[in-house]
């Protein structure tokens, strides 16, 4: 923002972070004391009625047995609605695949949380996610 608290040119604002969809499947019969978290990433666009733009994290995240079976399948999806001041730029394209979906995680790392709380399990707490290695491999398979 500038002096007079207005939105400077090519600037982004967030108008909002919600969830967009959420699937929790357990299989409790397969839950043992030793599971090993796996956790992949996704971001999806949606950038056809700028100014306002959304982007979409998905967080997957399974907990697998020792003999390799899928004890619980997680898919959290969140979408950050934005709003772009100014001209669509190479800052534009950064932002969404490294700072939009940094904003946007906190909220599924929440969510993650509490659902697996609340479904009688360990709490899953998601370690924090180095975003600009992610949005620069991410961002550089979009370019090609």
């Amino acid at each position: 923002m500038n002096e007079e608290g207005k939105l400077t040119n090519n600037s982004i604002s967030l108008r909002e972070v919600r969830l967009n969809s959420c699937s929790l499947n357990l299989k409790r019969e397969k839950l043992v004391e030793s599971l090993r978290p796996e956790v992949a990433l996704s971001i999806d666009l949606q950038t056809e009625k700028l100014p306002g733009f959304s982007v979409f994290l998905n967080v997957h995240v399974k907990l697998m047995n020792d003999a390799n079976e899928t004890a619980m399948d997680l898919l959290v999806s969140n979408e950050g609605l934005f709003e772009l001041h100014g001209e669509k730029s190479e800052f534009f394209r950064s932002f969404c695949y490294i700072n939009a979906p940094a904003l946007i995680y906190p909220y599924i790392r929440e969510t993650v949380f509490s659902l697996t709380g609340k479904a009688g399990i360990q709490p899953i707490n998601l370690p924090p996610f180095n975003f600009v290695a992610f949005g620069k491999k991410h961002y550089g398979e979009k370019s090609h």
